[in-house]
């Protein structure tokens, strides 16, 4: 049994040269007054806890923040770290931030932010594509149309032909979610056939004939 730093070798003292020549380190000296060294590294011993100072945070995005690029302030652990959305985030995304997380023994651990994208009221979300639904009317539906779609680029047109059934999906080339190498995913728009509240008396006796004539 020995001790670090101090300890006295007592009968041990004999093998101070042996270590040193076969080990090649030293000053093993005597309990006389003097001190022996041990060289911890060698043994696998750290002087140091092993401490993780990772941090990992969740981090709530709306849809307009990806397609923004822009940067979010994040409150955490009493400081505010300003984070830049990367292209081509998507939920369960991780975002690595060096330096940022806990610090010890001179070193600084980083911060893991988990992306997690709020539900949106008109899209949803379907790998790199989006997905919405339009209203049409019966008549449009019956007749074709032309209808006014918003986007996150801007507002687009798109023309339904006649007959178009409710369920009907419409592709817009490049206007779902921006990815990576700064190409977008497409956007879906589904038709939802929709009767409107406020009908006039003509249109209402135009659809009796309808249904009668059927």
């Amino acid at each position: 049994v020995y001790k670090r730093q101090g300890a006295d070798f007592g009968e041990f003292e004999g093998f101070s040269d042996f270590f040193k020549s076969i080990f090649g380190f030293g000053n093993f000296q005597s309990s006389q007054g003097r001190s022996a060294k041990w060289d911890s590294d060698f043994f696998g011993f750290d002087s140091s806890p092993f401490v993780n100072l990772d941090i990992e945070a969740n981090l709530l995005l709306s849809l307009e923040d990806i397609f923004d690029s822009s940067e979010k302030l994040l409150k955490l652990g009493g400081k505010t770290i300003k984070v830049k959305i990367p292209k081509g985030v998507r939920n369960g995304t991780k975002i690595r931030l060096k330096g940022q997380g806990k610090s010890a023994h001179g070193k600084r651990g980083d911060l893991y932010l988990n992306i997690q994208i709020k539900p949106h009221p008109l899209y949803d979300i379907r790998g790199d594509d989006l997905e919405t639904n339009a209203k049409v009317t019966p008549w449009d539906a019956a007749l074709g149309a032309v209808l006014d779609i918003r986007t996150f680029r801007g507002n687009v047109k798109i023309k339904i032909p006649p007959k178009t059934r409710s369920g009907k999906k419409f592709r817009i080339p490049g206007k779902g979610l921006p990815k990576k190498d700064g190409s977008c995913g497409d956007l879906y728009v589904r038709t939802v056939i929709d009767l409107p509240e406020n009908l006039t008396e003509k249109q209402l006796r135009l659809l009796k004939k309808i249904a009668e004539e059927n």
